[in-house]
């Protein structure tokens, strides 16, 4: 034991186990930071692939629907050909 400020009595043993347990828990808790940093920077690159994706989709659905118009387009001028060839007849030789 030795003498406080006070003068009264103090008790090394709680200092000491509270030093120990200080010294064992501090890297686990530096070892908690960095594993969460990592999973943090690993959500941050999901996160942006999955925006990327989400770019890509909406690339692929724009084009789609623009070949769909042309696709509409198409047939109808095909149906317009349709009906102006229908007019015509061809005579057997």
């Amino acid at each position: 034991m030795r003498l406080g400020d006070s003068g009264s009595a103090i008790d090394s043993k709680p200092s000491k186990r509270l030093s120990d347990v200080h010294s064992s828990v501090s890297p686990r808790f530096e070892q908690v930071s960095h594993s969460v940093e990592e999973q943090s920077q690993g959500a941050q690159q999901i996160s942006e692939a999955m925006e990327q994706l989400s770019q890509a989709s909406q690339q692929t659905v724009d084009s789609l629907q623009g070949t769909n118009q042309a696709l509409r387009d198409l047939d109808g001028a095909a149906h317009g050909l349709r009906t102006e060839i229908s007019r015509f007849k061809v005579m057997a030789q």
